[in-house]
């Protein structure tokens, strides 16, 4: 029956998420694989399992075997999910000292959450334990600069709607 795996797997996701948070990484990880299998068939849920599956194994320090995991979860078309992958695998990888493929990773994440502080920071540590300071500074910089331009187009957006209410209040006189 569909409805009771659909069930199933929201428990066993649920008890997964419930074991990681207090530090049981091995019933975690069970309940992830469960949950895993139970929604081999719906591309999103099962990317998210194998998302959560992944991050268990990096709390347990097993990289390369986290790492296998985030490579089937970025079959997922939800970006969210998507940005969420490439972070952990990027955070593997930068524990692995793979400076490179870390930056790789975020910038991956980049494509699919370009406003996230999370991924500015990971990258200028990765680049800073590479030492490259240099560049570091420079995507410090450069961020700065698109938020505050991001920060002007709000700003614009929000006086232009404080415009319209004006002028509509003015058309109601």
């Amino acid at each position: 029956n569909t409805m009771d795996k659909e069930t199933d797997a929201r428990i066993y996701q649920d008890i997964g998420s419930r074991s990681l948070i207090n530090g049981r990484h091995d019933q975690a990880k069970l309940n992830f694989k469960r949950f895993a299998k139970l929604n081999s068939h719906q591309n999103n849920n099962s990317s998210n399992a194998y998302c959560h599956w992944g991050w268990t194994l990096y709390h347990q320090r097993k990289f390369p075997q986290a790492i296998r995991k985030y490579k089937i979860a970025v079959q997922c078309q939800d970006k969210f999910t998507l940005a969420r992958v490439y972070e952990r695998w990027g955070l593997c990888l930068l524990k692995m000292r793979e400076f490179d493929e870390a930056i790789e990773k975020f910038n991956k994440m980049l494509e699919n959450s370009p406003l996230s502080r999370a991924v500015d920071m990971n990258i200028v540590l990765a680049l800073m334990l590479k030492g490259d300071e240099e560049k570091a500074l420079k995507v410090l910089d450069n961020r700065k600069t698109k938020k505050n331009i991001l920060i002007e187009i709000d700003d614009l957006i929000q006086e232009y709607e404080e415009g319209v209410l004006w002028l509509e209040m003015k058309l109601e006189d």
